[in-house]
This record gives structure tokens, sequence and C-alpha cells, in this order.
């Protein structure tokens, strides 16, 4: 009798993990392509680098691929920018990808440095701003005051794969050089209020601030409560302190 199945092993599934966020980032794969690559990936054998699975599972399971004629073009593209090479099905027999867990490596040499350079850049933004809000209250002469937070305010529609993969590419490759706070975040900051979500928000110490919307720009504004809860007491305590002086 077989003895129990060996799940994949951490680095086998890091790897595939890591190549799925590279792919995120590649503005040359389309959503319909992503969807379909993830659906591949998960059947992946950890010992031969093969996935094997039909169209027709694919066109079930994957919403933006309803045809073969899709999965055949998203095939296509996928091995020409070097994702895995296929041995497509005939007949009775069904397709087989190899999948290289390298692809892309390419397109992010420097990634992490860039984006330690935007929350450097973020940091000091925020930094440079409540230095001109706290020069107007005193009365400082030769300041110019920044009106508005250097933020800038989404609400995502729907969370979908697209979305996320949309929002991973924009925040791996820079597209927005302001701090972006989700009206999730400022939700949460508020206790319920958006409004005072953006008020406490000016007060969170910006290196805070920042972690707190590094950690929600990868796994979302819930998975951090905790984190936006103790930042709400201390944007609280701050602002106590200020009225009692």
């Amino acid at each position: 009798m077989a003895g129990p199945i060996e799940p994949p092993s951490k680095s086998f599934t890091s790897q595939k993990l890591d190549l799925q966020k590279r792919m995120c980032a590649d503005r040359r794969v389309t959503d319909g392509q992503y969807r379909m690559f993830t659906r591949v990936l998960a059947n992946m054998n950890e010992g031969t680098g093969i996935a094997i699975i039909s169209d027709e599972a694919i066109i079930a399971e994957v919403a933006s691929c309803g045809s073969q004629s899709t999965c055949k073009a998203n095939r296509k593209k996928l091995a020409e920018l070097g994702y895995w090479t296929v041995k497509p099905g005939s007949g009775a027999s069904t397709s087989e990808y190899k999948v290289d867990l390298k692809a892309g490596m390419a397109l992010m040499a420097g990634l992490e440095e860039q984006r330690r350079q935007r929350i450097s850049r973020r940091r000091q933004k925020h930094s440079d701003w409540r230095a001109r809000k706290r020069a107007d209250r005193h009365g400082d002469v030769g300041q110019t005051v920044m009106q508005d937070p250097p933020y800038t305010l989404y609400t995502p529609s729907t969370e979908t794969p697209s979305y996320r993969a949309t929002e991973e590419s924009r925040y791996l490759q820079g597209a927005e050089d302001n701090l972006l706070i989700p009206k999730s975040v400022l939700s949460l900051l508020g206790g319920g209020d958006v409004a005072e979500g953006r008020r406490l928000a000016e007060v969170v110490p910006p290196d805070r601030l920042a972690e707190i919307l590094d950690f929600a720009s990868k796994f979302g504004a819930s998975a951090c409560r905790g984190g936006i809860a103790e930042a709400r007491d201390l944007a609280l305590s701050i602002l106590a302190r200020r009225a009692s002086a």
C-alpha cells in the first residue's frame, strides 16, 4: 500500500510564488495569460518540472480562457516570452508544459533596490510635508505650505486576480511615486470613518505609516489590522498630548 503523498517542498513552492511575482511585474503579460499560467503552474510536478492539463480543464476553470483558440494564443505568447515550452496535445493526448522557474529574472534585476529607493522618497516626501505644516502652525515666514497630504486615495472596485496583478505591477515598477493609501486602510485607521482615518494618517510617524502601506500593498488591509490599530492608538495619543500641551 502506497504511503501518504508528501506535500511539495517549501523551496519548490517558494520558487513558484516568486515566478508569479515576477510575472505580475511583466507588462507584456495580459490578465488572461497570467490567469492561465497560474492555473497551469498549479499542476506542475516538482520532480519533472512539467505540468499536464487539458484545454478543456483550462476553459472550465479559467474565466478569461473561453475557447481553445484563446488557450492556443496564450500558450504561444508565454512560450515566446520564455515562461515555458509546450508539447501540444493531439487526439487523446494532453498538452504538456515545461515551466521555467527562472523565467523573468533579468526583468526583475535590481527591483528590490528600486523599491527601497521609492519607499525612501515617499517617506521623505511625507516628512517634508509634515515639516511645512509645523512651520505654518508656528507662523514661520518663507515656508510654502502643502494644503493637501501627499497621498492618493483609491478604492479598488473588486478584489479580482486582475486587480491584484495590476496593483502589484504598479507597486513593483513605481507607476505612482506618491504614497498610496487605500480607502480600506483609511477606514480601519479611522475606526470606520475614512475622513478620520485621513486626519490620523497625518499624525502617524512616517516610518510607521510607510511600513503599514508596504505590508498592505502586498497582503491587503485586513492582514494588518493589528498594526493599523496600533498606529491609530499612537496617533490619538499624539493628538491628546498636543491638546494638553
